[in-house]
């Protein structure tokens, strides 16, 4: 899978993970306001380490991710601005 479509997959990842954090938040209204680009934003939002993997296996599952794709995927997210746990 080429890399657009890769980090497509990674938006809707943090889209999910962003609604399913505490707090909620919304990932676009964070990028559109530029809280995003703020350094560190993401410690304020906790997501369990269990909640962040489903998110992710749902959409590897959507959209038949091969293991080495899912694991690119895994370290963009998680070396990203994924909720921390």
């Amino acid at each position: 899978m080429n890399d657009i479509k890769l980090w497509n997959i990674c938006l809707q990842i943090y889209r999910d993970a962003y609604n399913k954090a505490t707090p909620k938040a919304n990932f676009n209204e964070l990028v559109r306001t530029g809280e995003a680009m703020k350094d560190r934003f993401f410690m304020k939002y906790k997501l369990s380490k269990g909640e962040a993997d489903k998110i992710i296996n749902k959409y590897c599952k959507k959209y038949h991710i091969n293991k080495l794709d899912k694991r690119r995927i895994e370290a963009t997210v998680f070396l990203g601005c994924m909720p921390t746990f």
